[in-house]
């Protein structure tokens, strides 16, 4: 039996990917799921995001919220095989870049460096957390989003955030790498994948058949915050959203997510033995 954890979950028109990679795997082997992400959730803490939204729970509170469950039986992981997914971060680089352009600042590359070397660490943090609960047999970690793609971005930060992508991908594939020794030298079992860069789930895009027609602009622009629990007024969606790679100015459409999940996050975990 495999039991799988995803913590990712994003606004869109339909499934996301941690659904549609439930729904396809449940088809060829039982499994138990569990989803604790939240949008908006950060790696590391934020003390401003906690006082906005205080039900957004960030990665230690998610594996917390995990390990709970295993401990009230309402999640049981003796005699199964248990991947864990991350998928966290991008929130993270996100309000680093609002609170820059708020306070008119300038983003110097050491800067990125430190904000690189923070969530990564957070992300390290987590991952051995979610190694320390037993039961847990493989987790694998999935990059930042290709944030560049969003047509909230403008332009003139796009350069900047590919550049922070990359220094992500390095900087997590050399964590991981120590993390996996520090694991095996302490006797674990768990085994940590990183599953890709930015630019793996970036290059979906020109995968996906038939292609979007629009993907530089989203279905419909949200008005407002996201995470606020009432939605705007007036909000209206496009009347055929499986032609936009983009839902919202933040979020993929579900076709993007459905051939993320079942073409190329699939495959990947089959190819590493993962799943079945």
């Amino acid at each position: 039996m495999e039991s799988l954890n995803s913590c990712c979950f994003r606004f869109c028109n339909g499934f996301n990917w941690a659904d549609a990679l439930r729904i396809s795997v449940a088809k060829t082997v039982p499994l138990q799921f569990a989803n604790y992400a939240y949008g908006g959730a950060t790696a590391c803490a934020n003390p401003t995001y906690e006082k906005l939204y205080p039900f957004v729970k960030n990665l230690t509170s998610q594996v917390a919220a995990f390990a709970e469950d295993i401990q009230k039986n309402k999640i049981r992981l003796a005699n199964t095989s248990t991947l864990a997914l991350q998928y966290i971060g991008s929130e993270d680089v996100m309000f680093f870049f609002r609170s820059a352009a708020e306070a008119n600042a300038t983003v110097t590359p050491e800067a990125l460096a430190a904000l690189v070397s923070r969530v990564v660490t957070c992300r390290v943090q987590g991952t051995a957390a979610l190694a320390a609960i037993p039961g847990v047999t493989s987790i694998g970690i999935l990059p930042i989003s290709p944030l560049h793609l969003a047509p909230a971005v403008p332009e003139v930060m796009k350069p900047q955030l590919l550049a922070v992508q990359a220094l992500f991908a390095n900087a997590t594939a050399a964590a991981m790498a120590d993390l996996n020794a520090q694991l095996a030298a302490a006797g674990s079992t768990v085994k940590v994948y990183v599953l890709g860069p930015s630019s793996w789930i970036a290059n979906v895009v020109n995968r996906i058949y038939p292609s979007f027609a629009f993907l530089d602009e989203p279905c419909f622009w949200y008005p407002g915050s996201m995470l606020n629990l009432t939605a705007a007024a007036g909000m209206r969606s496009c009347k055929a959203p499986q032609n936009f790679l983009f839902y919202d100015q933040l979020h993929p459409t579900t076709r993007f997510h459905d051939w993320f999940a079942t073409k190329t996050l699939l495959p990947r975990l089959q190819t590493l033995g993962l799943l079945p």
